[in-house]
């Protein structure tokens, strides 16, 4: 069960760690599929220029992935990899039934952003 101490940990990550830092975060623990679908990417080629410091992502990018790593990292850290990987593949009833990861990619309010993070909180805490 996850500490209130490494809950802490996430949270404070995903809102201080540098963008590429989570970028690539996300990458090693989803894959690169995952992150350029929630980045609308079509190659990986983005990234790379993000690590160099010869591209930024958007705000609506940084916005989306910050969610997206403390939303993954909360259930990996008490579920592991393959579930935090399904989770956010699987419908969510929070989410109006859409998947984490759809929503994520297209949603434009950032309230439903944050409902993502909800919806994970809600999976790892609700026992």
């Amino acid at each position: 069960m996850l500490t209130p101490q490494e809950t802490r940990k996430i949270i404070q990550d995903s809102m201080d760690r540098h963008i590429i830092w989570i970028t690539f975060e996300l990458i090693s623990i989803l894959n690169f599929n995952a992150v350029r679908y929630i980045c609308g990417y079509k190659t990986d080629k983005q990234f790379y220029l993000w690590k160099n410091r010869k591209a930024s992502p958007t705000i609506d990018q940084e916005i989306r992935l910050r969610c997206a790593y403390e939303a993954v990292k909360l259930i990996q850290s008490e579920f592991g990899k393959d579930t935090a990987i399904s989770w956010l593949m699987g419908m969510n009833t929070i989410l109006d039934n859409e998947s984490p990861l759809k929503t994520l990619r297209e949603v434009k309010n950032l309230d439903k952003l944050y409902a993502v993070v909800g919806a994970a909180k809600s999976f790892v805490f609700a026992r």
